[in-house]
């Protein structure tokens, strides 16, 4: 398999009144009462399985193992998670359900999303919606105009597809 190379994405060509707009940290979905919050390192080592999981579940195949090791390794390292711009999605038993982890890589001028997974449960959903507005709109407040990240084609051609139409669906 072959991973495709990060594609750059104009986050906003101007400020304009949708990316300036508050971001509720409340909503319903499936019935359930969510919450959008900072993924601060605490929550991010306390959640690490969980996380580790759904980032497992996105990849197909990757080891829930190797996730988690790689999540201890982002969680001490400011260069390669920056907590001001990564977020998680709590549902209401208080566990993750979709997250992004993203930083700013050194002298780059682009945000660059390292991980982006919704739970099963909640994809066709608006979560994945709010994480990335979450995501963007942050980096555009920080004055970063470029969002990077890679869609890594699966086991699963049909995956792969279905994310790059989500992508394509909600503008980027």
């Amino acid at each position: 398999t072959t991973a495709q190379l990060p594609f750059l994405t104009p986050i906003a060509p101007r400020p304009d009144a949708a990316m300036l707009a508050d971001v509720p940290e409340t909503l319903t979905v499936n019935q359930q009462h969510l919450k959008l919050v900072p993924l601060t390192p605490e929550l991010l080592k306390k959640y690490k399985l969980n996380i580790a999981q759904l980032i497992s579940f996105m990849t197909k195949g990757t080891p829930t193992w190797m996730v988690q090791r790689d999540l201890e390794v982002q969680a001490e390292n400011k260069t390669l998670y920056d907590p001001e711009m990564s977020f998680a999605v709590l549902g209401q038993n208080g566990l993750p359900v979709g997250v992004t982890i993203a930083y700013q890589p050194h002298n780059k001028s682009h945000v660059y999303l390292s991980s982006f997974s919704v739970h099963p449960d909640f994809q066709g959903t608006s979560v994945a919606s709010w994480l990335l507005y979450k995501t963007f709109r942050t980096a555009y407040l920080k004055n970063i105009k470029t969002a990077a990240w890679e869609t890594i084609p699966k086991i699963n051609g049909d995956d792969y597809a279905r994310a790059n139409g989500y992508y394509k669906r909600v503008g980027i």
